[in-house]
């Protein structure tokens, strides 16, 4: 007699399913992540570090034992269709999908309070009611999440129940308390992507900054949009789970499920520590990548004329990066106040010293 799958029918092989899909998305996520985090880690070092730091160091450490956990799912069925499980996968699956709900509740609140407090670290002070509505909305998915895991837990009794159907059990309260909590968890963390991308958009907005440097700092904070869209769809498809609509581990439906909560953890993580990460400009190596990018543009545009070499120049300076001088260089240029562009050989280009609103040329020595 051939072996019965979950729901008693024959057991049919329809392939890994979504599993390795779910697998590999998480995990690059995660592993963006990781070295997002390893970065902002080192590069602080030297300065010292701050609390958000170390919340971003917890926050990814709980999405890798997340992703074990998950990636233990997967190897026993996860993603698959239910004719190709057994009941004994079928009971490992949940077994270890309901020890990964401890971290789904969790890890959408640690990174953001990361990011919280360095909200609140630039803007606190001269937006004081921003700063109360941070600490109000963190504290209030702390609480939540605390009561979601207390309830995923305690609903069943006995616990075993939770993963496995074949034990007797009785409900403790309406499940969908419990349901309905959770969903909370996501709405919140979705509400807070929301507010963390357009609040300070906002704010920059209306700062006496120039152009180029708004729109770069807007599109930096709005990178939480793109969190807040993989929130949505994780809440979408945890609806339709809670309405039957989807089964837990029946097909590429479920696989949607778990990337969204993979690819928003990765996503809040990642955009959270990119604003540490400014020092990696001033690099040599990406300053030597981006002056030879630069003369490839200049010598492309003087083929066609040297007439257009000063906007070139000033194109340079309103980006934030004018062109360096260094002894080595045959040559060099340095514009004045009124204009005129000079052209100075190697040895007078060390005495230049460039300040924020002019330029100073010192006369060399014996000269």
């Amino acid at each position: 007699m051939s072996e019965l799958n979950v729901k008693g029918g024959p057991l049919v092989q329809t392939g890994l399913g979504s599993g390795p899909v779910i697998l590999g998305l998480n995990w690059t996520f995660t592993s963006i992540s990781i070295i997002a985090v390893c970065l902002r880690m080192w590069l602080r070092r030297k300065i010292g570090y701050a609390f958000e730091d170390w919340l971003m160091v917890v926050a990814v450490a709980l999405m890798i034992v997340y992703e074990a956990i998950l990636t233990t799912s997967v190897i026993w069925g996860l993603g698959r269709k239910y004719e190709s499980i057994t009941p004994d996968e079928y009971v490992n699956i949940l077994y270890w999908e309901t020890l990964s709900q401890f971290f789904v509740n969790i890890q959408p609140v640690v990174p953001r309070w990361s990011i919280a407090l360095l909200l609140i670290r630039i803007f606190g002070k001269v937006r004081p009611w921003f700063r109360w509505f941070l600490i109000f909305w963190v504290a209030l998915m702390a609480v939540t999440a605390i009561i979601s895991n207390v309830l995923t837990f305690t609903y069943l009794d006995p616990v075993e129940a939770l993963w496995d159907p074949t034990v007797e059990s009785r409900y403790r309260f309406n499940p969908y308390v419990e349901y309905y909590i959770a969903l909370g968890v996501g709405w919140e963390a979705a509400i807070s992507d929301l507010a963390f991308a357009i609040i300070p958009v906002v704010f920059v907005w209306n700062l006496q900054l120039p152009l180029r440097r708004k729109i770069g700092l807007i599109a930096l904070l709005s990178g939480s949009l793109l969190a807040f869209l993989a929130s949505l769809a994780k809440i979408i498809f945890s609806t339709l789970q809670v309405r039957g609509e989807v089964g837990m581990v029946d097909g590429p439906t479920t696989g949607v499920l778990w990337i969204t909560s993979g690819v928003e953890q990765g996503l809040v993580i990642t955009l959270g520590s990119v604003p540490a990460l400014g020092p990696l400009a001033h690099l040599r190596l990406f300053n030597n990548v981006y002056e030879s990018l630069i003369y490839l543009v200049t010598l492309g545009r003087s083929r066609r004329g040297s007439t257009r070499s000063q906007s070139v120049y000033r194109d340079e300076v309103e980006l934030g990066h004018p062109r360096r001088l260094s002894e080595s260089s045959a040559s060099a240029h340095a514009q004045f106040a009124d204009d005129t562009l000079a052209t100075l050989d190697g040895e007078t280009a060390k005495y230049i010293k460039r300040t924020d609103e002019f330029i100073v040329v010192r006369k060399p020595s014996g000269l």
